[in-house]
């Protein structure tokens, strides 16, 4: 159920590697989304009372104002939820707050959506090599590539082996190919430029948006008396 057959222009089925194709059908995007959604909870990075943080609970400033408005936007389009943002800058200037409120949101609204760490999102990828994992490498990375939302905070290739920065730099490029369909957010404290050059291309591209959130640390501003 929910398959359908793909035919030529003559009205026969096609073949593809000796069997016959077949495509999901577009009546079954509501139950995929859900499938897809239930599935990234399991895996989701977030306690249940960060799941409770929501956009009203960011405290704008004049300088983070602009990169405020950028994840709002991006996550609360109309359409759907797509873009790629990328969210750097010193700690404490709210950029996983941000990542967490716009994954919330957007699983509020019912699209697949997931937050991980840089750390988090590749042990979960290597957890498939062990004897008694219970899903595929494939299914995991086909999970993570097409979340309606992702989010990857504390992105760093500091001490990275090459298959860590391998997945990476395809996931990106995977999730950069779909920014019309799919929202993607990276935090990191480090420069753009610091990155491998294929991370830096695509962080740098014209239809990246890079806001800016300033210098402030709310984490020392709140302990302040």
């Amino acid at each position: 159920m929910g398959w359908l057959a793909v035919v030529n222009e003559y009205g026969f089925q096609r073949m593809k590697d000796g069997k016959p194709e077949i495509r999901r059908c577009p009546c079954q995007s509501g139950a995929d989304e859900k499938l897809i959604a239930a599935r990234l909870r399991n895996i989701d990075g977030l306690t249940d009372a960060e799941r409770q943080v929501e956009f009203l609970w960011f405290n704008v400033t004049p300088d983070n104002r602009d990169g405020f408005q950028a994840v709002v936007a991006a996550t609360q389009d109309m359409r759907r939820p797509h873009g790629f943002v990328v969210l750097s800058g010193p700690p404490g200037i709210g950029k996983t707050m941000l990542s967490m409120c716009a994954v919330n949101d957007a699983r509020s609204r019912g699209y697949a959506s997931v937050y991980m760490t840089a750390k988090d999102l590749l042990d979960h990828l290597r957890a498939s090599f062990a004897p008694d994992a219970n899903t595929t490498y494939d299914a995991r990375w086909e999970l993570i590539t097409k979340a309606s939302v992702l989010a990857i905070d504390e992105l760093s290739l500091t001490a990275a082996k090459p298959w860590a920065i391998e997945q990476l730099e395809e996931l990106i490029g995977i999730r950069y190919r779909r920014i019309g369909d799919m929202l993607t957010i990276i935090a990191t404290n480090h420069p753009i430029d610091s990155f491998t050059p294929k991370l830096t291309s695509r962080f740098s591209d014209r239809l990246v948006v890079r806001p800016n959130l300033g210098t402030l640390d709310f984490r020392k501003w709140r302990s302040q008396p």
